[in-house]
Formats: structure tokens, C-alpha cells, sequence
């Protein structure tokens, strides 16, 4: 009986061994998992934007600092109107100057998830300056034609007058031959 209480004591402690070992396997395995992904939103802190709308976010940061340093150039000084322009942004973006801060900070922290997220930034400014591109080129298009079109209704237009005094002229001709004849009649 002393030997069947030891084998059970044994056998107890090495289940409860094994179990300690799963446990902490399991728990190495899942933080391993939230460290290798820790753009998935339901791992985010609280008050942190996810990655793509930072993306979004961090790309209009980048647009109005472009059309302020545009401003600068023209005007030479700029008041206080950088901090208007990133107002806007958190406006279209619908958060705050707080939540961007808390989710930069949160991104900084992983150096290679932060440049991967600004070559994401740079390839969405790629993305906008096409766009932006492909539309001046159809603004240009649509105005050449509108060019051509006040062209040809010019054209049309003198051709229209030249044709009437044409008219006029083989008229008053016609008449004055008209005339004429009757006269030496």
C-alpha cells in the first residue's frame, strides 16, 4: 500500500508537471502570436487607431505639411496655420489630436512595423499623385476641347458671316444687273 501511495504521488506529480508544461507552452505560443502580429485590432491598446486607418491618417499628415511648406514658399511666413491644417485632418479622419499621439507612439515602438507602415504612406501618396495627375490631364483634355469647340463655333460663326455677305453681295449683284438691264431697255 506504501509502494501503490508513492507510484500515485509520483504519477501526480509528473501530470502535474506535464500540465505546467503545456500551460506554459500555450502561453509562450500565444504571445509569440501577438508579437508577430501586432497590427491585428483586437490587440490593440485602447484609444490606438489600427494600422491601415493610420496609414490613411499619417498619409494626410504628410499632404497638408506639403501644401504648408507650398504656402511657405509663396508667402515666406506661416502663422500658426499648421496646426489648422492637422485639425482638419483628425477632423476627416475622426479622432483626435490625443488618439493620434497615443497610436504614433504605439506604432513607434515596433521600428520595422513603422517603416513598413510608411512605405505604405508612400505608396498611398503614389496612389494620390496619380490621381491627382490623371485628373489635371482630363481637366487639360476637357479644356482643350472646349478650346477647340469656342475654335470651331468661331470658325463657324466667321464662315456664317462670310457666306451671308457673300449672299449679300451676289443679291445686291443681281439686283444692281437687274437694274441695270432695265435700264438700258
Amino acid at each position: 500500500m506504501l509502494e501503490t501511495k508513492k507510484i500515485n504521488k509520483y504519477l501526480f506529480n509528473k501530470m502535474q508537471i506535464k500540465t505546467i508544461i503545456l500551460f506554459c507552452g500555450f502561453c509562450i505560443l500565444s504571445s509569440s502570436c501577438s508579437i508577430l502580429s501586432p497590427e491585428s485590432e483586437e490587440l490593440l491598446p485602447e484609444g490606438v487607431v489600427e494600422r491601415e486607418r493610420m496609414i490613411v491618417i499619417l498619409a494626410d499628415m504628410q499632404v497638408a505639411e506639403a501644401h504648408l511648406l507650398k504656402m511657405k514658399k509663396r508667402r515666406g511666413k506661416v502663422k500658426d496655420s499648421s496646426m489648422v491644417y492637422f485639425r482638419k485632418v483628425f477632423k476627416k479622419n475622426e479622432i483626435t489630436e490625443d488618439t493620434f499621439e497615443k497610436s504614433l507612439k504605439y506604432y513607434q515602438q515596433d521600428l520595422k512595423n513603422m517603416k513598413s507602415m510608411y512605405a505604405d504612406v508612400v505608396t498611398r501618396l503614389n496612389e494620390l499623385q496619380a490621381k491627382h495627375d490623371e485628373i489635371l490631364l482630363e481637366m487639360k483634355a476637357d479644356s482643350v476641347r472646349q478650346d477647340s469647340i469656342k475654335k470651331v463655333i468661331i470658325i463657324k460663326d466667321s464662315l456664317d458671316k462670310i457666306l451671308a455677305d457673300s449672299l449679300l453681295l451676289v443679291n445686291d449683284t443681281s439686283i444692281q444687273i437687274i437694274d441695270t438691264s432695265r435700264i438700258t431697255n
